[in-house]
């Protein structure tokens, strides 16, 4: 069995890349490693940079609607998918990919990948 950590995956994904070419979230330079846009949430009408994201601790923040979280739960409730897919999402993008590998189990903060 191998173990696969999710910091790890979420903290490699792209997430500036990922929202701008998703959402067309444009960003500006926040302060101590944020980086700020609108909030690409749906029910948030948003006209100013309250939202943030930080690579290195790979997590998002909107500082309006309060919503935050990993990247990778980021990407679930965007897309309205549950976390196994968000996962598989965030892998791809990341140059990990999931092939030939069946996810068993979330633990987190890593789950569980078991081979075909």
């Amino acid at each position: 069995m191998t173990s696969f950590d999710l910091n790890h995956l979420s903290k490699t994904f792209n997430a500036e890349l990922w929202l701008s070419e998703n959402f067309g979230c444009e960003f500006m330079l926040g302060q101590n490693g944020w980086i700020n846009c609108s909030c690409p949430f749906d029910d948030h009408a948003d006209n100013s940079p309250s939202f943030g994201i930080n690579s290195e601790l790979g997590i998002y923040k909107c500082f309006g609607c309060g919503k935050s979280g990993s990247f990778i739960k980021l990407v679930s409730v965007l897309l309205k998918i549950d976390l196994v897919e968000a996962i598989k999402i965030v892998s791809d993008a990341s140059g990990f990919g999931l092939p030939g590998l069946l996810v068993r189990s979330i633990q987190f903060p890593s789950i569980r990948l078991l081979r075909h």
